[in-house]
This record gives C-alpha cells, sequence and structure tokens, in this order.
C-alpha cells in the first residue's frame, strides 16, 4: 500500500511524502492527513479529481487516512485533492 503524507496547517496543504501511485490499482493507496487542532471534531471529506466535472469525495477514516478512489486511478496522468470539514454549520477548505 503506497500513502501519500499530507499536512494540513490552517487551510494550507503541504505534501511530506509522496510515493509513485501507479494507474490501475484500487483500494491500495491512500491519502493519509495530519490536521492542526483548527480541524478538531470536524468531519472530514477527502475530495479526489481529475476532472473538475467528476468529483469524488471519501470519508476521512479515525486515522486521518482516506483511500483513493480508483475513478483518479483508472489511467495515468495527474489526480488532485483537498479536504473539507464540516461541524454544526460550519465547513472548513483546504487549498
Amino acid at each position: 500500500m503506497s500513502i501519500i503524507n499530507i499536512k494540513c496547517i490552517d487551510q494550507t496543504l503541504t505534501i511530506t511524502n509522496a510515493p509513485l501511485i501507479a494507474s490501475g490499482d484500487i483500494q491500495t493507496d491512500s491519502v493519509k492527513f495530519e490536521f492542526c487542532p483548527l480541524w478538531d471534531r470536524y468531519v472530514k471529506t477527502a475530495i479526489f479529481y481529475r476532472d473538475e466535472s467528476e468529483v469524488y469525495g471519501v470519508l476521512v477514516d479515525e486515522n486521518s487516512e482516506a483511500i483513493i478512489p480508483k475513478e483518479v486511478l483508472q489511467s495515468e496522468g495527474c489526480f488532485y485533492f483537498g479536504v473539507h470539514g464540516v461541524l454544526d454549520s460550519k465547513v472548513r477548505t483546504s487549498q
């Protein structure tokens, strides 16, 4: 399993480890977030896409990890991701 490690300070994401992620993988690669205290208690969803018309949301689990959807790994090339959180009526987003 390959894990992309991300540090999330306020709304800024910084990649701290970026292993090779091969196209065609299914349920084997993930993004692991390290959130600053501003994200405490928020229910977090990682957002993945290759094309903004097809966006996939994955709940971030109790280990601050989200499996990368197979749809963004179907072919080689770049994919994009971010995270947003919801706490009551508040919404926090990453860049």
